[in-house]
Formats: structure tokens, C-alpha cells, sequence
């Protein structure tokens, strides 16, 4: 919580979810936000179970600036933001053991 605190605001996005996330910016002056749902996905001592895949978890992305455009690299779906007085804010669902990379070039 300490970190947490100390770093607020210094990174370019803000993202809410039980979820691992990672953001990068690209050459073009954008930013890729990576982002990694562990849920669901068992790994005993011998084998592997199934993916439960009802631990899908639900993310939530918050930028200060409007974007311009974003799309997702892995399904490579264009991605609209809903526009805010202070930025923009996405909505993404993540499946269970999957990453999703989103792509931002603001505006």
C-alpha cells in the first residue's frame, strides 16, 4: 500500500481490476498496457486442470488525456473509450489465464 501510494499519479494510466498489469511506451509516442488474468487457471503437482473460466475479471482503465486510438493486439479489435472531463476510461473484461494488449495513442 506504501508503493502504491508513493507512485500514484506517475504513471500515465491508472488501471482497477484484480488483475497484473504492465504499461511500456511505444516508439510512436503511445503507451501499450498489458494486462494478465492468473485466475482460474490451476496447476497441481501433476497435470494441469481445466481453466475455470468463470474468473473472468473485469478492468477498468483510466487515462488523464482523450485517445485517440486504441486497439487490442492480441484479438486486434479496435477499442472505444468513453470520454471524461479529466481523460478517458475503458472497460475490458479479461478471461481467465489470458492476456489482453491494449494500445493507446492519445490525442
Amino acid at each position: 500500500l506504501l508503493m502504491q501510494h508513493l507512485t500514484q499519479g506517475l504513471a500515465p494510466a491508472k488501471v482497477s481490476g484484480d488483475v497484473e498489469w504492465t504499461i511500456n511506451q511505444l516508439d510512436d509516442g503511445g503507451w501499450l498496457i498489458g494486462l494478465l488474468n492468473n485466475k482460474g487457471v490451476d496447476k497441481p503437482q501433476h497435470g494441469m486442470n481445466p481453466t475455470d473460466h468463470a474468473q473472468a475479471q473485469a478492468v477498468t482503465i483510466t487515462v488523464p488525456f482523450k485517445v485517440a486510438k486504441s486497439t487490442e493486439w492480441v484479438t486486434e479489435e479496435s477499442i472505444s473509450w468513453q470520454v471524461a472531463a479529466k481523460g478517458s476510461t475503458l472497460k475490458i473484461t479479461v478471461p481467465a489465464g489470458v492476456v489482453r494488449l491494449v494500445a493507446v495513442t492519445p490525442g
